[in-house]
């Protein structure tokens, strides 16, 4: 019995390493596409609007022809503004520093809601507490990986997202009319997302429950 539990034993380590490593090439190569993502925004967005600012002024060689191109040259500005506070809301949202988790969730799922087509809505209950600001940029990248996983992989057309303020702790629960998944097979490379939230809950001293199913959808629930 004892040769039994210790080969047991060892299997589970040996899954568990297995697991963790594939975990951290999966962030890794997640940290490389958000690299390679963010530079695909500056060049093509606020670098190009930058280059017609750049060629409107050298253009310009007299006070008249300036005139007439001070509006194209404001307008390229103003989508250069435009982009350049995008990107550092996907960095770090200002919103998430200034008014509290609830309020920058709020504002992360009108966006996607909008940019994605989703009919998405976010309630409370009880009275907003703010968490220390390492828990709400945590607890911010768990949902905003949770909605990210929705647009992308369930064919939901709506979402809900509710926050639950007691005075012992947080849950917020994330449900959708998706397609749904196989729970155990959790493990599998293509949920490797959902193991990076778990691991990030548990850094919170949380939990997270998971159910999903073909008629529906999936619903997470994180509690801290």
């Amino acid at each position: 019995i004892d040769h039994t539990e210790r080969i047991g034993n060892e299997k589970r380590v040996i899954e568990s390493e297995q697991k963790y490593r594939s975990l951290s090439f999966y962030l890794q190569d997640h940290l490389e596409k958000e690299k390679e993502r963010i530079g695909l925004e500056l060049h093509d967005s606020i670098g190009q609007s930058l280059s017609i600012v750049k060629r409107k002024i050298n253009h310009s060689i007299d006070y008249n022809t300036f005139q007439k191109n001070k509006t194209e040259i404001n307008d390229a500005l103003d989508i250069t503004i435009k982009d350049l506070r995008e990107i550092l809301f996907n960095l770090r949202p200002k919103i998430l520093q200034d008014m509290g988790l609830f309020e920058a969730v709020r504002d992360l799922s009108d966006n996607i809601s909008r940019n994605f087509k989703l009919n998405g809505r976010t309630e409370c209950a009880g009275i907003p507490v703010r968490l220390n600001p390492q828990s709400e940029l945590y607890m911010f990248r768990i949902i905003q990986e949770s909605l990210s996983n929705i647009f992308r992989h369930s064919k939901a057309n709506e979402y809900f997202i509710q926050f639950i303020f007691s005075k012992v702790s947080l849950k917020i629960r994330i449900s959708d009319n998706g397609i749904g998944f196989n729970t155990d097979e959790i493990s599998n490379i293509k949920h490797y997302g959902l193991l990076n939230m778990s691991e990030r809950i548990k850094i919170l001293g949380g939990k997270m429950n998971i159910s999903s199913t073909n008629d529906d959808g999936t619903s997470l629930l994180f509690e801290i």
